[in-house]
């Protein structure tokens, strides 16, 4: 663990001679259903990448427990409140949007 006591996830590179490794904090998806799932859970959004015409990577905050919840989310053993959710789809998808 680092001197700072925070854990750590990394992100590999790999080339022909090498692997490198990166510390990331942030959690990307393609997926607006669990980008939405995880801002009612509290988590935060801090970016998207339109930068691919076809499809928009949305950038999470990582904190602790990031994991687990998106293990959950993909096993359907979440809930959140039904209201919030739609309205988080719908500005996911004003902000990709809009200019």
């Amino acid at each position: 663990m680092p001197s700072d006591g925070k854990k750590r996830h990394y992100a590999e590179i790999k080339d022909k001679t090498m692997t490198t490794k990166i510390v990331t904090d942030i959690f990307d998806t393609y997926d607006i259903a669990l980008a939405a799932y995880l801002i009612c859970a509290g988590y935060e959004l801090s970016g998207m990448d339109r930068s691919n015409r076809s499809k928009v990577l949305f950038h999470i905050k990582r904190s602790e427990g990031i994991d687990a919840i998106v293990k959950a989310f993909w096993d359907s053993r979440t809930s959140v409140d039904a209201q919030s959710y739609f309205n988080h789809i719908k500005r996911l998808k004003n902000q990709i949007h809009s200019s």
